[in-house]
Order: C-alpha cells, then sequence, then structure tokens
C-alpha cells in the first residue's frame, strides 16, 4: 500500500511534461494527464491541452501530456486523472482520483493483484522520498534530522527503490550463472567442432584407398561425401534426440514458478538445432569432400 495524494505524483516520480505544468495539471478535480502515446493515438496532429473528452459519462479536461519515458520504468498508463469518485475501504470511503495500468509491485514470479494506492495519514507505514543530491549535500543526514523531529522516539529505516526492485526479481540472481553456462556452452561447441575436424580428417585419411576404389568404379563425389559423413550424421542425430527433452524440461522447470515467462515454443528449441547441425555438418563435408576429390590414380600409383 503506497500512500500520496495524486497533486503531488510528479514531485515523487519523475515523469516530465511535453505540455502542461506538472506542479497544476492534477490540481483540479476531473483534470486529465494523457501519455504521449495516447495522445498521438487520439490527437495526432494537434495538442490536445485545454480539450475536453468524456470518459464512462465524465467530462475531464485535459491539462498536460506526459514525455515519452527515457529509460525503463514499470509504471505504464493511458493517463493520469484527477476525478471525484467513491470506493468504500475497511468501512471508511475513499476518493478515486486516478487509474493507472497494472503494473508489478510485488515479486515478479506472481501474477499481478489489484492494488489501490491511497492517502490515509492514520495508515502510514512508508513515506516515498525523491532524493535531489544536487540541493542536498547530504541527503540520508538530511533526511534523519528531520524524522528525529517529528518522531525520536521510533529509529528511521529506509531502503532505497534500486535495491527492492533488484530484490524482487529474483531473476537477475541468475545472471552471472547464465552467463558462466552460456560461455560454457560456447567453449563445449568449438572444441566439439574441433574435436570433429580430426575425427573426419583422419577417417578420410584411413579410407583413402576405399575412396580411390569406388571412384575407379564411377561413383560420384556426392556419394563419397555421403558414405563419408552419414555416421557422423547419425551420432549427430542420436544427440538431438537425447538433448532437446532435457533442454525443454531444464528450461520449463526453472520458469515454472513466474507467473509471466517467455513459452517454449518450438521455434525456441528447432533454431539453435539447425545453428548447431549447420556448423557441424560444414565441417565434416569441408573434410568429405576433400577426400572426394582426390585423383583415384595417383592414390593407387602409392599404393
Amino acid at each position: 500500500m503506497v500512500s500520496t495524494p495524486i497533486q503531488v505524483f510528479f514531485r515523487v516520480f519523475s515523469f516530465p511534461l511535453a505540455s502542461g505544468d506538472s506542479g497544476t495539471a492534477l490540481e483540479a478535480p476531473f483534470s486529465l494527464v494523457l501519455s504521449n502515446d495516447t495522445a498521438a493515438r487520439f490527437f495526432p496532429n494537434e495538442d490536445p491541452v485545454g480539450k475536453a473528452v468524456d470518459i464512462n459519462g465524465e467530462e475531464f479536461l485535459i491539462t498536460g501530456v506526459l514525455e515519452k519515458p527515457a529509460g525503463k520504468t514499470n509504471l505504464r498508463f493511458d493517463g493520469l486523472a484527477s476525478c471525484i469518485a467513491y470506493v468504500r475501504i475497511d468501512g471508511q470511503d475513499f476518493q478515486v482520483i486516478g487509474v493507472t495500468e497494472e503494473f508489478h509491485f510485488s515479486r515478479i514470479r506472481h501474477e499481478i493483484a489489484p492494488l489501490v494506492i491511497r492517502y490515509d495519514p492514520a495508515a502510514l507505514r512508508y513515506v516515498l522520498i525523491r532524493i535531489y543530491p544536487d540541493q542536498v549535500s547530504d541527503p540520508l543526514a538530511h533526511i534523519e534530522t528531520a524524522w528525529n523531529t517529528v518522531n525520536a522516539t521510533n529509529t528511521l529505516t529506509y531502503r532505497f527503490y534500486e535495491d527492492e526492485i533488484a530484490a524482487d526479481h529474483e531473476m537477475l540472481k541468475f545472471k552471472d550463472s547464465l552467463q558462466i553456462f552460456g560461455g560454457l556452452a560456447v567453449c563445449s561447441i568449438v572444441i566439439t567442432m574441433l574435436g570433429l575436424l580430426g575425427l573426419v580428417t583422419y577417417t578420410t585419411e584411413v579410407r583413402l584407398k576405399e575412396i580411390a576404389v569406388r571412384k575407379v568404379l564411377g561413383a560420384k563425389v556426392s556419394t563419397i561425401i555421403f558414405l563419408l559423413s552419414k555416421s557422423f550424421f547419425k551420432l549427430l542425430g542420436m544427440a538431438i534426440v537425447t538433448a532437446t527433452p532435457l533442454a525443454w524440461g531444464l528450461n520449463n522447470l526453472l520458469l515454472s514458478p513466474y507467473a509471466y515467462r517467455v513459452e517454449m515454443t518450438l521455434g525456441v528449441i528447432i533454431i539453435p538445432i539447425i545453428l548447431v547441425a549447420g556448423l557441424l555438418g560444414l565441417t565434416i563435408a569441408t573434410q568429405a569432400f576433400r577426400g572426394a576429390r582426390i585423383n583415384p590414380a595417383m592414390m593407387l600409383r602409392q599404393e
């Protein structure tokens, strides 16, 4: 629960206005501040400030337009409204002064639940403060002094909002591990291709006499390439059949605790298989093609 009147919204959160005055935009009842995208959608070639719109039978006056956010934010909405409506919470009537879009205010693994942002000084538990370092030399000391002035009994406990976000987004804890596993996966692919290159080269050298005899008997280059490659592609197929269910199951296991997650579609599995198979196939085919292009007369003369 966050206690804040809509009039001080722009003092707590840094949403600059493209037009209008953030200090007075939501002071009057039935005032409306539109997001940049909403204004562009409904008023593509004009400034909507000063125009009236009808929302659910109530007339609102547009007093401002938000600029497009420069960075990432989990507060997303079509507009902010200052209106007169009431809702009963715990037997007490509260005036409804705005509606926001849904956003995560709890752990990211949970579904988005209903939220009421209300101004109730009697139920005050947390205070949101925006710090301007250029205005106060030591903001934390300044806040602590102000706190002790009004409440010297209880010790001030504070947390930074960015730390709260990082703690709630538990998936960030896996970031370093995922980077390590990604690096190991790339290294394993490179080592596999180098080993496969050596194995194909050795196999081709061992079977040069057989290749020369087959070419004398009329075998085509494509037939010889297939002959040298088929055993390796069989191994590749077995590896794909074994690894695909494991990768599918492991990804679903890691993502299952999260209410909103990337779905493991067929393309997520097929595209990496095609890329790996293409790299390995290219490694095999180059050596097989070299063996298939030998001069059988030179090879048989050496024997």
